[in-house]
C-alpha cells in the first residue's frame, strides 16, 4: 500500500498534465492550474506517517499494536467526521441528476473489482490482490477537488464539482463495505481466508512450484517408461 501510493503520488506531477491533456482537450480550451502543492503535500501526508509507523513497528512491537488499536478506532470517527464536513459543506451535491448518482455509487465498487481482477491474472498472493483492488478503487478525490477549485469560477465550480464530491463520499461508503465483506468472508466463507504475511506467502508459492515441478516430472517419467515397454513388447 505505502509502495503504490507513494509512486503514483509522484507519478501525478506528470501524468495529471497527460490526462488533461488527453480527456478535456475536446471540450474545453480553458487552462488548468496544477495543484503541485497539494500533490506535494498529500506525499508528505502518506510518507511521515507510514514512516514513522514502520520505525515504532521495528523498535517498539508491543507499543504498535497498542497504537494500531487506537488508529483503528480514530480512523473510524474520521471517516465518520469527513461524510458529516462534506455533507455540510457542500449540500448542494444532493441535488444531481440520478445518473451521476449512478456513476459516482458504482465506480468506487467496479474499480475495486477491476483491481482483484487484473492481480489475479497476475498471480498476486490474496493480500496483494486487496491491496492492489483497494489502491485502484480509492482514488484521490482531493486533488481533482483543488484542480477544479483553481482553474474554474465559483460558478462552474458548484457544477463540476458535483461528481468527485459525491465520488468522496461514497468512496469512504465503499471502503468501509469491502473490509466489511472482507472480514465476513474470513469468519463466515465456505473457506476460511488466510493471511499470510509477505515471506509466508512467498514461501507457499515456492512450494506450489516446487510441487508442480515434482508433478510434472513424476509425468515425464512414468510416460517413458510406458514408452520403454511399448518398445520392448
Amino acid at each position: 500500500n505505502f509502495t503504490i501510493s507513494t509512486l503514483s503520488t509522484l507519478l501525478a506531477f506528470g501524468t495529471i498534465p497527460l490526462n488533461l491533456l488527453i480527456y478535456s482537450g475536446s471540450w474545453t480550451d480553458e487552462e488548468f492550474v496544477i495543484p503541485y502543492r497539494s500533490i506535494l503535500i498529500v506525499v508528505g501526508i502518506t510518507i511521515t506517517p507510514l514512516v514513522l509507523g514502520v520505525g515504532i513497528r521495528w523498535k517498539f512491537s508491543k507499543a504498535a499494536s497498542i497504537i494500531l488499536k487506537i488508529g483503528s478506532i480514530a480512523g473510524i470517527i474520521l471517516v465518520a467526521l469527513s461524510l458529516i464536513l462534506l455533507s455540510l459543506l457542500y449540500p448542494f451535491m444532493y441535488s444531481a441528476s440520478w445518473k451521476i448518482y449512478v456513476a459516482a455509487v458504482s465506480y468506487p465498487y467496479i474499480s475495486f473489482m477491476f483491481g482483484y481482477v487484473v492481480s489475479t491474472l497476475f498471480r498476486m498472493d490474496n493480500f496483494q490482490r486487496r491491496t492492489v483492488a483497494l489502491e485502484t478503487g480509492m482514488q484521490n478525490y482531493a486533488v481533482c477537488f483543488a484542480i477544479l477549485e483553481s482553474s474554474f469560477s465559483a460558478e462552474k465550480f458548484s457544477v463540476m464539482s458535483i461528481f468527485p464530491l459525491l465520488y468522496g463520499v461514497n468512496v469512504l461508503i465503499a471502503g468501509i463495505v469491502f473490509v466489511g465483506f472482507y472480514q465476513i468472508l474470513k469468519k463466515y466463507g465456505p473457506e476460511p481466508i488466510k493471511t499470510h504475511t509477505p515471506n509466508e506467502a512467498r514461501l507457499q508459492r515456492e512450494i506450489k512450484d516446487t510441487q508442480m515441478t515434482e508433478a510434472f516430472l513424476e509425468v515425464r517419467v512414468t510416460d517413458n517408461e510406458g514408452k520403454e515397454e511399448f518398445c520392448n513388447t
